[in-house]
């Protein structure tokens, strides 16, 4: 999506492109906290200076109203990382935003409606593009690279990188390595014997012991 990046001390100018509807968060939001979509400039400086004066910088970004996809990936302690089925968030109400209180389970909420990705072409495009983008920040431990997908015209834009992230056995991750047949505890474990594998704090032995 189009973005720019608004600086806490500066003047909040309008952003050099056009939208009908914009996203407003903080610099280093979590879990969609401080998030806020607007349809105006006035909306959107408003929420930028409430977060300016709470210590953060923000960002402007045109709202996508697409579906969601994720592909989860966790590290090896050598090569690299493993990518995971790549999983579709599609939720009943389209269009919407999901509020910090949901993915923080702080609310009682369903299960995230997740499907894999059945669309073959669209996996071998997410698989690509991760993989592209696995060059700038390997090695780590584990993460989700999420994407928005138009089903109507096939477009496929970069969202957001999530490294150490969720690991919740009802959230992305875990649900997408059970569909390889990985329970929740054989995924951390997996992920913790690695990442202590690539740091030198356990050997092959003790990696044959795990495994």
């Amino acid at each position: 999506m189009r973005w720019q990046c608004l600086r806490r001390g500066g003047i909040a100018a309008p952003p050099a492109f056009e939208v009908e509807r914009l996203v407003v968060k903080p610099n280093a939001s979590s879990a969609s906290w401080g998030v806020k979509v607007v349809t105006s400039w006035t909306e959107a400086r408003a929420h930028a200076e409430t977060l300016f004066a709470e210590g953060h910088d923000a960002i402007v970004e045109e709202w996508a109203p697409s579906v969601d996809v994720a592909v989860p990936v966790i590290g090896d302690n050598r090569n690299m990382p493993w990518l995971l089925p790549a999983m579709m968030y599609l939720p009943d109400r389209t269009g919407s935003l999901r509020s910090y209180e949901e993915k923080r389970g702080l609310v009682p909420t369903d299960d995230d409606p997740l499907v894999p990705v059945e669309d073959s072409h669209l996996a071998i495009q997410l698989e690509s593009l991760t993989r592209r983008l696995l060059l700038e920040l390997w090695p780590f431990d584990y993460g989700r690279f999420e994407y928005r997908y138009d089903p109507a015209s096939g477009a496929l834009r970069f969202m957001e990188v999530n490294l150490s992230c969720n690991l919740w056995s009802r959230k992305t991750i875990s649900r997408a390595a059970r569909r390889l047949g990985l329970s929740h505890q054989d995924l951390v474990e997996t992920i913790v014997a690695h990442s202590l594998a690539r740091q030198g704090l356990i050997g092959e032995r003790e990696m044959e012991a795990a495994a």
